[in-house]
């Protein structure tokens, strides 16, 4: 199991981190330099799809289709 994100300084390497290392453009896509372009998260216990963005600009637009409800997620 892998967190998303950093959640505290002693954290193992998290998915935000192997996004960066695979796609260095990911570190300044989303607005949280910590979320490595991850525009959506999981929990920890959860499994599933998580987007990254390589631009601010496609983090931007992606960010706004879900959070307008135009993707639908299932669980």
């Amino acid at each position: 199991e892998m967190h998303s994100v950093l959640q505290r300084e002693d954290d193992p390497l998290t998915l935000a981190d192997c996004a960066v290392m695979h796609f260095r453009a990911s570190l300044n896509a989303s607005p949280n330099i910590l979320d490595g372009g991850l525009v959506q998260r999981l929990d920890y216990y959860t499994d599933g799809l998580c987007i990254v963005a390589k631009s601010r600009k496609v983090w931007e637009g992606i960010h706004e289709d879900l959070t307008s409800h135009l993707v639908v997620k299932s669980y």
